[in-house]
């Protein structure tokens, strides 16, 4: 609905810069969802019954979700401008602050399946869909009030909608499951502040050093290892940080090696 009001509103050149944006916001968000849900939804389905090995499954799922994740929504709220310009050219130098905008969407598009996998795997489609319709009332509605204001303001819209709907969907797929949110909580808070700490850190060293000034490719190339590096320390750091990192890695071999089984 947003990309229709737009171009019916204001005409192909907004549009083509909202579409670009929202193109390149979600792109690197479904490069992780697709996979990680392709493997999560059967092994869940498989522990359905087992209520102990489902909800240490399912929270193995969310802190490789967020792991990888969180660098990417933190990366591109840090090199939004470099990355719009290196990757889609100067002449699209007016999709930055719609990208921008478009930051928060990106988060609940990541963490959407975090939902959604606890609804499918648990045979819950009708509630799903009932929530899922909720949901596109609450967007539908922001964004219909927002299209007066401009793309932006739409693309903002469509972002604190989306949180919306995200919180709706985690309480109510928590609740009548094996899950708590404390559950989430302990999932996610790890790679959540190592993902704020490395911001900031990674911004300091930004103007610090004067790399604000580079080329976008050279800037976005030194910056996201240096982004990444910060990161990985700073949970290493936190209390349980490196086991956290060793659980996490072992995870991410055992949930590949099934996925081969699975294209196999």
């Amino acid at each position: 609905m947003d990309d229709v009001l737009i171009g019916a509103v204001y005409g192909p050149g907004p549009l083509a810069l909202y579409t670009k944006a929202y193109s390149l916001m979600m792109l690197p968000i479904r490069q992780i969802n697709d996979p990680l849900s392709a493997i999560a939804v059967p092994a869940l389905s498989r522990l359905q019954y087992n209520p102990e090995h489902f909800r240490r499954y399912y929270c193995k799922f969310i802190e490789v979700l967020v792991f990888f994740g969180f660098p990417i929504i933190g990366c591109c709220a840090l090199l939004a401008k470099d990355i719009v310009i290196a990757l889609l050219g100067k002449q699209w130098i007016g999709a930055i602050p719609i990208f921008i905008a478009l930051i928060p969407a990106g988060l609940a598009g990541l963490l959407d399946i975090s939902g959604n996998t606890i609804f499918i795997s648990m045979g819950r489609v009708k509630e799903q869909m009932r929530i899922e319709f909720l949901g596109s009332i609450i967007v539908c509605t922001s964004i219909a009030i927002a299209v007066n204001f401009g793309p932006i303001y739409i693309a903002w819209s469509v972002s604190l909608s989306q949180i919306i709907v995200l919180l709706i969907i985690l309480n109510v797929a928590l609740n009548n499951s094996y899950l708590r949110k404390k559950d989430l909580v302990a999932s996610i808070w790890r790679p959540a502040i190592a993902s704020f700490g490395s911001y900031f850190v990674t911004l300091f060293i930004i103007y610090f050093f004067s790399i604000n000034d580079l080329n976008p490719f050279i800037k976005i190339i030194i910056i996201s290892p240096g982004y990444m590096i910060a990161y990985a320390l700073i949970i290493s750091m936190l209390p349980e940080g490196i086991l956290f990192l060793k659980e996490l890695f072992s995870m991410v071999r055992e949930a590949l090696q099934l996925h081969k089984i699975i294209k196999g």
